[in-house]
Order: structure tokens, then sequence, then C-alpha cells
């Protein structure tokens, strides 16, 4: 297994640099378990250098199986987040947005009465 090359991040969330640095030399040396691999955790930086979430967990994915580990996440799995969900929070958004217009037009329509009695007096 060679040492990966993570894409950099400064101005999005990524993992702390010299965690991650430490982490790959020990999964490198051999000096950890499938579950010690697992088991990693590292302390997410924002506004700063950091490396890229996604490319640190799928590389750790990589060595956690070559050491045996069973996939956490298979393709047998539900997705994430469940379509219906999906759906009824894009409806709930399309109800409240309704209302927003409508209340928006009540003031508008309320705004005006009152400018036309109040200038016509």
């Amino acid at each position: 297994m060679e040492r990966p090359l993570f894409t950099s991040t400064r101005w999005r969330e990524g993992y702390n640099r010299d965690e991650v640095d430490a982490a790959v030399d020990q999964v490198l040396a051999g000096g950890l378990s499938a579950e010690e691999v697992r088991a990693l955790v590292f302390r997410p930086v924002r506004n700063g250098p950091g490396y890229d979430m996604g490319e640190v967990d799928d590389w750790l994915d990589g060595a956690y199986a070559s050491r045996g580990g069973r996939p956490v996440v298979g393709p047998a799995e539900a997705p994430w987040p469940p379509p219906d969900l999906v759906a009824e929070l894009d409806r709930q958004h399309r109800v409240s947005g309704d209302r927003f217009r409508a209340a928006i037009l009540i003031g508008v329509t309320v705004g005006v009465a009152v400018w036309l009695y109040l200038t016509r007096y």
C-alpha cells in the first residue's frame, strides 16, 4: 500500500492534517488492526489547511478492508436519506413557501389599502 495524496482544503471543512498524517504512518507501518483503523477519529478543521474528508474516509475504508474488516456500508443497504423522507420534506417546503407568498400578498394588500385610506382624507 503506497502513501496517499489527499486533496487539501482551506475554505471548507477538512480533517486535521497532522492527525491524518500520523494515522496514515501507523496504518502503512502495519501498527493498527482493522478495528483500530475503524475507530480512528480526526478533528475537523474549518477555514484552515486540512485534508478532504471523503478522500481520507475512502482510503481508511480500503485500509480497513485490507486488514480483514467487513465493509460498514454495502450496496444492499437502503439509500440515505430515504426517498419518501425527501418527498415529504419537499412537499412541506412547497407548502411553507405558498404560505409565505400568501402572507406577503396579504401584507402588501393591507398596506396599499391603508395608504389609499390615509391619502384620501
